[in-house]
């Protein structure tokens, strides 16, 4: 006899809840325990936020004289910290009245209620069902700074460009003076064309809706709420059919729509790099950015862990056993080695500009600056730009400011200072258990190790 159960993991913005249903083929199941056991060892995996199990249990934990079966679900509903909600019998036969079919949870403060429903003639069971009331944290809005440059006058912008001191430019002695002159003038003419505000991130799920499906919806609310005030409505008549009408149409035309857009930015004959960033955009796939702990997001770590690597391999000695007799053969050296003639040679304005233009990307560095205000300002900022660059190939020296970078890690795990190696320390509790990294881990982990050291 096996253990029969189906589990749905359903997931409501961030609350993870499980519903199971379970049928024990019988109460003698001398298996049962082992493989109850095993079920919600499985269930941990899923990291579940709330668990709801319910099902015939063929064990009846109404009886006086508790059985094997009935004794070892109590001890393992006391290790899993689970609760039995109480409901009348479940089977009411001629000669007996046991309550066998079970609601099992680990939240029993969020039921407001387990019952049973009579009436039923398929089965002699009475049909169970319970009412959860689930509280859902919503999330915080997202807040965003932004620009807008699609409202910058050109023309303006590059007057007020012309019209700043570019003369102190030309004149600085260094190249860090010119780059920081360039990087400071350019900031305060974006603050002024392009001031930075907060704007709040709204969930656009309906890209598909056009003015005339919005035209659509209106005249189909009208047409219901014409019908709604008539005291003397009823279904069939010239405002409900009226009503009908729209709502159809509207219905098609949404359709249509959706249909539309899905094959214009779902289609598989887009570049992969276009799919994937319609998606993302959509919500269809998964955007949400783990953030590392603040144990583990050391700049200076992170720097000196990538810039010292290559240490680790110079370092490492060879084992004699492995090392070959056999000299390896020199390098041959050429007879008339080639002269070195590289070199750098001063650009021009047409260089940098199709350079510029070139670009797709309108990432900022540490100054902030997009490639967009550069566009803007063309042609105007390019002789400065053509200036400062041959500056630096002739003081052959790159601007510091220049040379800062914005470095974002994207960790493979929420937390990946965390260890699972249940060796770590005494009574198979690991260390990072008692440390502030366990805030990472839900409940369920804790449980999991809880019934490990039990059953241990």
């Amino acid at each position: 006899m096996r253990l029969e159960y189906l589990v749905v993991r359903a997931e409501i913005n961030e609350l993870k809840v499980g519903v199971g249903v379970i049928y024990n083929p019988s109460g003698a199941n001398q298996l049962f325990a082992q493989q109850y056991e095993k079920l919600l060892i499985d269930l941990l995996e899923f990291d579940l936020d709330q668990t709801y199990l319910i099902g015939d249990y063929n064990i009846n934990v109404a009886s006086s004289t508790p059985s094997t079966n009935i004794l070892a679900l109590n001890r393992i509903h006391a290790t899993f910290d689970l609760t039995v909600l109480p409901t009348p019998p479940t089977r009411i036969t001629e000669t007996s009245c046991t309550t066998i079919d079970l609601i099992v949870t680990d939240h029993p403060a969020t039921i407001q209620c387990s019952k049973t429903a009579t009436g039923n003639t398929i089965s002699d069971h009475e049909v169970i069902y319970f009412v959860s009331r689930l509280l859902i944290h919503k999330p915080p809005p997202k807040r965003i700074k932004v620009r807008n440059f699609r409202r910058v006058d050109p023309q303006a912008l590059q007057i007020d460009f012309q019209a700043s001191n570019l003369q102190q430019i030309y004149e600085a002695e260094d190249v860090d003076t010119k780059a920081d002159l360039l990087t400071t003038t350019l900031q305060s003419l974006m603050q002024q064309h392009a001031p930075e505000r907060t704007i709040q991130v709204r969930d656009q799920r309906t890209p598909w809706i056009t003015a005339e499906i919005e035209r659509e919806i209106s005249t189909r609310d009208i047409a219901f709420a014409l019908y709604n005030r008539n005291p003397n409505r009823a279904r069939g008549d010239a405002q409900w059919c009226d009503y009908v009408r729209k709502r159809d149409r509207l219905k098609t035309l949404i359709f249509v729509a959706k249909k539309r857009y899905a094959e214009q930015n779902f289609s598989h004959q887009l570049p992969a790099k276009q799919l994937w960033s319609n998606l993302r955009r959509d919500g269809i796939h998964n955007n949400v950015k783990k953030v590392l702990p603040e144990e583990a997001a050391d700049p200076n770590a992170l720097n000196r862990f990538f810039t010292g690597g290559h240490l680790q391999l110079t370092n490492q000695v060879i084992p004699t056993n492995q090392t070959s007799s056999r000299q390896e053969p020199l390098p041959t050296e050429h007879a008339n080695p080639r002269p070195n003639t590289f070199g750098f040679r001063h650009t021009t304005v047409q260089e940098v500009a199709t350079m510029i233009f070139e670009i797709q990307t309108c990432a900022t560095g540490s100054d902030g600056i997009p490639i967009t205000l550069i566009k803007l300002l063309s042609p105007t900022v390019l002789p400065v730009l053509v200036h400062i660059f041959n500056a630096i190939i002739d003081a052959q020296r790159f601007p510091s400011g220049w040379k800062k970078a914005v470095v974002t890690p994207i960790p493979k795990k929420s937390c990946p200072v965390a260890r699972e190696d249940l060796a770590a320390s005494s009574f198979g509790v690991p260390e990072w258990s008692r440390t502030p990294a366990n805030c990472c881990k839900s409940v369920w982990v804790q449980k999991r190790i809880q019934y490990q050291y039990c059953i241990g």
